[in-house]
């Protein structure tokens, strides 16, 4: 029984064409309006010598020396709060770094700051 060749798919041309490209440019849009409105969402506070890093669309905070937080932004190359939760993660993984606990003073705080919203 022979095989029969499966014909080439053409490319779109036209209106169609036209529709798809705008979809894809609306998607990387709100992608990137949802980034950004990530990182305005991201805060940083400054207790003493200590950093508290809260993360947007995070249920953690993290609480760093300024060494610690100065090494993981000199290691991405940007600042801390651009950072995704899983990015730092992995940079503390890798860069050996251990996180301070948080006490109830501190959380209070941040939660007056910002709020339910973390």
């Amino acid at each position: 029984m022979a095989r029969r060749r499966r014909q080439m798919r053409r490319p779109l041309r036209g209106p169609m064409r036209r529709a798809i490209r705008r979809g894809m440019i609306r998607r990387q849009r709100r992608i990137f309006r949802r980034q950004r409105r990530m990182i305005r969402r991201t805060r940083r506070f400054i207790f003493g010598s200590m950093i508290i890093l809260a993360l947007a669309n995070s249920r953690h905070n993290y609480k760093f020396h300024q060494e610690d937080v100065a090494r993981i932004e000199n290691y991405y190359g940007r600042p801390a709060e651009d950072l995704t939760e899983a990015e730092l993660i992995q940079a503390m993984r890798k860069l050996g770094i251990n996180h301070l606990d948080i006490d109830d003073h501190e959380n209070n705080k941040i939660t007056d700051d910002v709020g339910e919203e973390y």
